[in-house]
């Protein structure tokens, strides 16, 4: 509108930014949206387009999402079989959130600070084959995440239940769930083969690689190490039943912050049982204090190898240990 005025005077005129503003606050809201499309499509071409049909998907994964939430709570309080299904709305509702916040146009990062250093050692009770199974990953959002299961009894069927708990935590910790909720859909899915009472305990560790702060997940779960840079052993343990036992089970964790060099020892309980006449574990806390290599793989080694020590010619149980270093 300035234009004509602006070619002879070498100034904007003061009518047209004051006739904009008007006509910007006179303008229906449906003109508005065209007049933005077709200027973001004259600028931006391509890249406006995507950015558009990023926004309209963003905004029908939060009406959708907002929908599961609703089915979550509809089967909420019910028996076992309708609890599942209200963990398995709650969960596809938590999958569409981090679809959502993944698929944002302009995602805040921040930089990772540590990162993990892991290793493990088991030695199985029965024909080679342990009940224990242990993974870590590092999650999308860069969490660093390990679980150890130790499966009820021993061989192949202990082994099964046991990787199909460590196996579905990763699977639905990858997908976005957090962690009480994968926790109790994995509950839930043990309490449906509860009467050929094969249960499992879960030791999950969730490093936070921004902050250095990590979470401990303990249901059934043996107490937890921690080797500080300065030599000095910390144990976490939090009291609860294995997995698959009852309904509507309680998920507690704590919480703890970590220094590079600190080093994370989850062990299952044919560890603490090698020993059971010492209840309050001082032969490990000794056994990792007197341990002076950084390596967690070595770390791992020598703790499995004292514990077999302590069985002596008694039957052993599966044993397992793993080690997170933090750098």
């Amino acid at each position: 509108m300035g234009l004509p005025d602006f070619s002879a005077n070498m100034s904007v005129p003061f009518y047209a930014p004051v006739a904009a503003a008007a006509l910007l606050v006179l303008m229906p809201v449906r003109w508005m949206n065209r007049f933005e499309s077709a200027l973001g499509a004259l600028l931006n071409g391509e890249g406006y387009g995507e950015r558009q049909t990023a926004i309209k998907t963003a905004e029908y994964l939060k009406k959708v999402r907002k929908n599961f939430d609703d089915l979550s709570a509809l089967f909420a309080g019910q028996d076992n079989h309708r609890q599942l299904l209200s963990y398995e709305f709650r969960a596809i509702s938590r999958i569409l959130d981090h679809t959502r916040q993944a698929a944002d146009i302009a995602p805040v990062k921040t930089a990772v600070r540590y990162r993990s250093e892991t290793a493990w050692a088991g030695y199985a009770g029965e024909q080679g084959v342990s009940g224990d199974s242990v993974l870590w990953e590092e999650l999308p959002d860069g969490n660093f995440v390990i679980v150890l299961s130790d499966g009820m009894g021993k061989g192949r069927t202990a082994a099964a239940e046991s990787s199909l708990a460590v196996t579905t935590v990763i699977q639905l910790l990858k997908a976005g769930l957090d962690a009480e909720l994968v926790l109790k859909i994995l509950n839930s899915i043990l309490l449906l083969n509860a009467e050929k009472e094969v249960f499992s305990t879960i030791d999950l560790g969730i490093l936070n690689q921004k902050t250095g702060k990590m979470k401990f997940y303990k249901i059934g779960a043996a107490p937890t190490f921690i080797k500080r840079r300065n030599k000095q052993v910390e144990s976490l343990n939090v009291s609860a039943l294995p997995m698959g036992i009852v309904e509507g089970i309680h998920i507690d964790y704590v919480e703890t912050s970590l220094s590079p060099g600190d080093q994370v020892i989850l062990i299952s309980d044919g560890v603490t049982d090698s020993k059971r006449e010492d209840a309050e574990m001082k032969w490990l806390t000794e056994t990792i204090m007197g341990i002076r290599s950084k390596d967690p793989q070595t770390m791992c080694d020598l703790i499995m190898n004292r514990a077999v020590e302590n069985y002596g010619l008694r039957e052993k149980d599966d044993l397992t240990v793993a080690t997170v270093r933090m750098e």
